[in-house]
């Protein structure tokens, strides 16, 4: 099993810290796994493009499961090697977490520094459970059958759900999660330019109902 953590990144001032962070702690619990970094030249910071970059060029590298996460989050072990195990049995896209925290700007630094753990400073954070977003483990088959992201959701916001929807159609069950807890690093606020539009496009994605032949048709609108 080749595992390849990918991040989809445009670098930002204000992202550098929680990113430098980020890349810390995957080397404890992913130690020596490569790391792929996504963007594409889109002005406006593509989320579905950079992962979708990121997640070809592990595969073209020979990475058969794929770690995708943000540059802004903490784990656990445990949930995350048991959703790596998850994605490299099954077709099934794992999320190693049942509750995700966001944290504050001091919570996260306290965190950082190591002052805190995940567990000790959920009393003090905003916990949102069942989230989808984040990360999200796959093996790079389930990538080329999802297609991955959709990426006419311009920007930030649903794309997210959107893949949730087609995962549900063609695999007939929802994304699989390992229970844990995850934390996202404080960050400024993403660019909601395009968040409406990208609300329109997922509430007309949802109520296109597909069929799994249907959707698998549809994904293959995914990447341009």
């Amino acid at each position: 099993m080749n595992v390849g953590l990918v991040i989809p990144w445009r670098p930002q001032p204000s992202r550098l810290y929680a990113c430098e962070a980020t890349l810390a702690k995957y080397s404890e619990l992913l130690p020596g796994v490569p790391v792929y970094f996504g963007d594409t030249e889109d002005e406006i910071f593509n989320v579905s493009g950079a992962r979708n970059k990121g997640c070809l060029d592990a595969i073209a590298d020979g990475c058969d499961v794929l770690v995708i996460s943000d540059a802004d989050i903490f784990l656990e072990r445990y949930p995350l090697n048991k959703s790596i195990e998850k994605a490299a049995s099954t077709q099934v896209v794992s999320i190693p977490y049942t509750d995700i925290m966001f944290l504050s700007q001091i919570n996260s630094d306290e965190l950082i520094a190591g002052r805190e753990t995940i567990h000790s400073i959920r009393q003090k954070a905003r916990v949102m459970p069942n989230q989808v977003g984040g990360i999200f483990i796959m093996s790079s088959s389930t990538f080329g059958i999802l297609n991955g992201w959709d990426e006419r959701f311009v920007g930030w916001g649903f794309e997210d759900m959107a893949l949730q929807e087609a995962h549900k159609a063609i695999f007939g069950v929802d994304f699989h999660r390992s229970y844990g807890v995850a934390a996202s690093l404080f960050h400024e606020d993403r660019d909601k330019t395009n968040l409406d539009d990208n609300a329109d496009r997922f509430k007309g994605y949802k109520e296109l109902n597909l069929s799994k032949e249907q959707m698998i048709e549809h994904v293959k609108e995914n990447r341009r």
